[in-house]
């Protein structure tokens, strides 16, 4: 076990902290029954907010699958799923493309099993538009540049204020040129 995870693995860590820590770095980790029960629990949970429907639907087919549970230990379910993995019915447009990659997926399971070819083909063109293989990848420089913000570090073992001393020296040498202008009024302006 790292140094880091016997440093976490407290006995004052609650379920959730436990269950977090799991997915983190699985083979780190032993979930107890208890813990196991409830990440499975919530694992479900959270698959059935990707399917649409209300917080109350969800909460009376947790319920209807776990028998075991309240209302309330359902609801704390879907607290803690959210809290865990996020809150599916607000992911960003990437989220949105997989969840419909996965119907299209299905649908074409559906319509090979099925033969039927017509519908196979809408969807094999729906998951290209989908992912956007109908677009042609330019993978010029100036595409990839487009998108380059580069960052400056500056990695020194000196003392900042021998760095600050070593700037203003720099910026001594540098030849300052004032730059000419004229002064205008705001009636010149609005005339002009």
């Amino acid at each position: 076990m790292s140094e880091l995870m016997r440093k976490a693995d407290r006995r004052e860590d609650t379920n959730f902290d436990k269950i977090w820590r799991w997915y983190y770095e699985p083979a780190e980790i032993e979930l107890n029954g208890e813990q196991e029960k409830l990440r499975l629990r919530w694992d479900h949970i959270w698959k059935l907010m990707g399917n649409f429907i209300s917080p109350t639907q969800i909460i009376k087919k947790q319920v209807k699958e776990y028998p075991d549970i309240t209302e309330r230990t359902a609801w704390m379910d879907l607290r803690n799923a959210k809290a865990l993995f996020g809150d599916p019915t607000n992911q960003n447009r990437m989220a949105e493309r997989l969840r419909l990659n996965e119907w299209i997926i299905k649908g074409l399971e559906t319509a090979f099993l099925g033969g039927d070819l017509k519908s196979y083909a809408r969807l094999i063109d729906q998951y290209r538009r989908n992912n956007l293989l109908d677009k042609d990848d330019s993978d010029s420089l100036a595409d990839l540049l487009k998108y380059f913000q580069p960052h400056t570090f500056v990695l020194s073992d000196k003392d900042p204020e021998e760095l600050k001393k070593e700037a203003d020296e720099l910026m001594n040498d540098v030849p300052a040129v004032d730059a000419d202008f004229t002064l205008v009024s705001d009636d010149e302006s609005e005339a002009g």
